[in-house]
């Protein structure tokens, strides 16, 4: 675990806990929390859906998920499927 420095110079702990509210300038700063919070919990961490204001194009939301977070596992029941269904992630 990471940690920083408070004013009386001890180093403390950085807390990798999501908590609700949580505001970041930089979306990469967001992105280097939650993908150090995933590497602590045993997960990796994917960009999905961001939302923009259309005024300026600045991005004011973005989700990270569980890499394994909506992929399809085989189905083996009943012989398989019908018709496979194409990849859409990429």
């Amino acid at each position: 675990m990471e940690e920083e420095n408070n004013d009386d110079g001890q180093n403390l702990p950085i807390d990798f806990t999501p908590k609700l509210g949580i505001e970041f300038d930089y979306e990469q700063e967001a992105y280097d929390f939650y993908n150090e919070y995933g590497r602590n919990s045993r997960f990796s961490i994917r960009k999905e859906w961001y939302n923009k204001r259309k005024i300026d194009g600045v991005v004011t939301s973005r989700k990270f998920a569980c890499c394994n977070e909506g992929f399809q596992v085989p189905c083996d029941k009943d012989g398989g499927k019908k018709y496979e269904r194409a990849e859409t992630r990429t």
